[in-house]
């Protein structure tokens, strides 16, 4: 009994440090940024691939749209005119077609309807709406045209930068930090609302990158930049809480993994003097690193031999849904890596107490530290293990390229996201 009770003496300050919350007024975290802001960039490597937009779209293809020696205003030209000339591509099979799939970018971006956050929307639907306007309104602002390929007049660009900003600003309100939405545990609903948290943060990330390529300079698009790292602290600290995301090695440290991941990008430029690491862009990529080359590829429970990844199709296609914006990022701005590069989760000392009770007996040093350290040998995303997957993943589709009941996986469901992998990684024109 008495153990029982020093054991819990352990865990007690963990569950109490998770119900504290950061104070997210914009004039705050501006000035703890102001003096580190550029600092962080030993994250991406070379300086001058950082340019937004660093998401979506492979800067280094047949279509290379990207010049790290020109600036940020003709490599938005450059991709401006890829885009026009893709919408206006007549010579495309009717399912590779971009101009379809903008007209629905375009339609979204009009929604008018579910645009601010809803602390009591048990399952998120109304924010997931609200995520995916802004990027929408984001996207249609850095392609520079209408859905009919003419160029955007001053009264749609303004109602489209003030809509998308509008959403990404309501991160603000003390109605949205409530405790469901960062408290953790079998015990609360962030087990049921993780999923819906991590994707909107995806979602919300690309809207402030596009904007930040079409306004670099401009003070809406900076607060929401501010805001975004403060929504991702929040995230990133509840994710390494006792029985959440990076304590586990399953889709559920994939997802999260995948959408801190993608901040640390995205924000890469973000830096702080708080004491608390959980702020640190540099911290946020080398935890979600360090779990993803562990869950994705290594860990002995997924599957019985060391193969990777095998989680049923479903939760395979959350995962790689919200890896692979993280890893294309992290692509685009580190297009080479050198190998034997080693990532570990900094500073969260509950993850190493824990990795230590869970170890075998023995005790030496040696024995732990591959606990805390993975080793990256390839591109994230041209790793040829993750190829393995992905044709694993293709696998389990049948021939109209949804994916079949296994695991808790529901019928009827296509994820394109996979064809778009296929396509540009593995040079599979059609997939299926």
């Amino acid at each position: 009994m008495k153990k029982l009770f020093q054991i819990s003496l352990l865990f007690l300050p963990i569950l109490c440090c998770a119900q504290h919350h950061c104070n997210c007024e914009t004039e705050k975290i501006a000035k703890w940024n102001e003096k580190n802001v550029g600092k962080n960039l030993e994250i991406v490597g070379n300086p001058l691939h950082f340019q937004h937009p660093v998401t979506t779209f492979y800067r280094w293809g047949q279509n290379n749209w990207f010049d790290p020696l020109k600036s940020s205003t003709q490599n938005l030209t450059n991709l401006r005119e890829m885009l026009s000339a893709a919408f206006n591509d007549d010579s495309l099979e009717p399912w590779t077609k971009f101009r379809a799939v903008y007209k629905n970018i375009y339609d979204q971006a009009q929604n008018t309807e579910h645009l601010y956050y809803d602390p009591e929307e048990s399952e998120g639907h109304s924010n997931y709406t609200a995520a995916k306007t802004a990027r929408a309104c984001a996207f249609v602002l850095l392609a520079g045209f209408n859905d009919e390929g003419v160029s955007l007049g001053t009264t749609d660009i303004a109602a489209l930068k003030n809509r998308a900003t509008s959403i990404i600003k309501r991160l603000e309100k003390d109605e949205n930090r409530n405790d469901d939405l960062y408290w953790t545990g079998w015990f609360s609903s962030w087990y049921s609302k993780h999923y819906w948290i991590e994707k909107n943060l995806i979602m919300l990330l690309q809207a402030y990158d596009y904007l930040k390529a079409v306004y670099p300079d401009d003070s809406d698009v900076n607060d929401c930049g501010f805001l975004l790292q403060c929504y991702t602290r929040h995230i990133y600290y509840s994710g390494t809480q006792m029985f959440s995301g990076f304590m586990r090695n399953d889709n559920h440290a994939l997802q999260l993994s995948g959408a801190v991941g993608l901040a640390s990008i995205v924000l890469a430029d973000y830096s702080s003097t708080s004491y608390n690491d959980s702020w640190h862009p540099d911290r946020w990529f080398n935890t979600a690193t360090w779990k993803t080359l562990k869950t994705l590829y290594k860990h002995e429970t997924i599957r019985e031999t060391d193969h990777g990844f095998a989680e049923g199709p479903h939760y395979a296609r959350h995962s790689l849904e919200n890896l692979f914006p993280f890893f294309l990022s992290y692509t685009n701005v580190r297009p080479e890596i050198t190998g034997n590069e080693k990532y570990g989760p900094e500073g969260l000392w509950q993850m190493k107490v824990l990795a230590i009770l869970k170890s075998s007996r023995s005790l030496s040093i040696e024995h732990f530290v591959p606990l805390f350290t993975e080793q990256m040998d390839h591109s994230l995303w041209h790793d040829p293990d993750l190829s393995n997957i992905v044709e694993w993943y293709s696998e389990m589709l049948l021939p109209d390229r949804t994916y079949f009941q296994q695991e808790d996986s529901y019928s009827g469901l296509i994820w394109d996201g996979i064809l778009a992998f296929r396509a540009q990684v593995q040079g599979v024109a059609h997939p299926l």
